[in-house]
């Protein structure tokens, strides 16, 4: 449970909002994309950095 200016808001709350939001879809997306970049680099022994994934 996280508390913000004294407000409790817990996880469940959270995703509901936002599945209600359609927020979700997209943000389950660049995960995905997180990972797979992730998974190639590991594979090929690349390091890359946050500023590279940007470009």
């Amino acid at each position: 449970m996280s508390a913000l200016s004294g407000i409790a808001i817990v996880p469940e709350e959270i995703v509901s909002y936002l599945r209600k939001n359609i927020q979700l879809k997209d943000i389950y997306e660049k995960i995905l994309a997180q990972r797979v970049v992730e998974q190639a680099c590991q594979e090929r022994d690349i390091t890359l950095t946050p500023e590279e994934i940007q470009a």
